[in-house]
């Protein structure tokens, strides 16, 4: 696709090793930084407190080298809570009964999520000896990050998952999501975060338009993933790296309640 905003095609189409692109981690995360330096302790942080995870159910894996077809049901956690409803830091042991985000389930049914895995496999490295998982299919993933007291909402279309399993298949190391996010749809959840901070900062600032601007220019690729040199960049790529680690699904949570927009009027 063709670059947006005025952007140089020398600085958008600028790959990766093995032309992996992402322009999020290149071009977004200075800006999400330049708001708040420490946004990536403050996203991991929240996640070990026990604010927000993504859980993978993954059926029917054993010790074996592959696997083919194995069905992985994908979940968000909500705030991890103790019995007397006051939130709590996860021990990461296998004993966590992590809560379930309603919304990423079809009819609130724990045993029928929305994003579902049906064809997901496990291949093992000849070289590492490492087994991979992977997602095998795509779908749509949402991310609730905390950024400077403030939610924001990433929905990853089209997205990819695979981790490298640990031998007992309790857990996972140099976890990968890619994927794709629509450009105007970033835009309009940074200026969330953008007022929280400043709300001399909530659109239609000037200085915004200038940090929207450059989102735009970011934009490597269609926010469908498909390819056509005729049209122009409306989505951009994105890769996050993860760990994994045993938890148990707990009770459907309550639905989440919208948080406050510091820009609306």
């Amino acid at each position: 696709c063709k670059p947006a905003a005025g952007a140089k095609a020398s600085s958008v189409y600028e790959d990766g090793d093995a032309g992996t692109d992402n322009s999020f981690g290149k071009n977004i995360l200075p800006i999400i930084t330049s708001l708040a330096s420490d946004a990536s302790s403050q996203v991991n942080d929240s996640i070990n407190k026990g604010s927000f995870t993504i859980i993978l159910k993954i059926d029917d894996i054993g010790p074996k080298d592959s696997y083919k077809d194995i069905h992985t049901g994908l979940y968000a956690g909500s705030k991890l809570l103790d019995m007397n409803g006051m939130q709590v830091a996860p021990a990461w042991d296998g004993t966590d009964e992590w809560p379930v985000v309603p919304e990423l389930l079809n009819n609130g049914d724990i045993n029928n999520p929305k994003v579902q895995f049906a064809s997901s496999y496990v291949v093992k490295n000849p070289s590492s000896g490492a087994r991979t998982w992977v997602s095998g299919g795509q779908g749509n993933i949402t991310l609730n990050l905390s950024v400077g007291g403030f939610t924001l909402g990433l929905t990853i279309a089209s997205a990819l998952v695979s981790t490298e399993l640990t031998a007992d298949n309790a857990g996972g190391t140099n976890g990968t999501i890619a994927g794709i996010l629509d450009t105007e749809q970033l835009i309009a959840e940074l200026a969330k975060v953008a007022g929280s901070f400043d709300p001399t900062l909530c659109p239609p600032s000037s200085t915004f338009e200038s940090i929207a601007q450059q989102i735009r220019q970011a934009s490597d690729i269609m926010s469908d993933g498909s390819q056509d040199p005729t049209k122009t960049c409306n989505g951009i790529s994105i890769g996050l790296g993860f760990d994994m680690d045993a938890i148990k699904l707990g009770k459907v949570a309550d639905p989440s309640m919208p948080g406050t927009d510091p820009c609306a009027m």
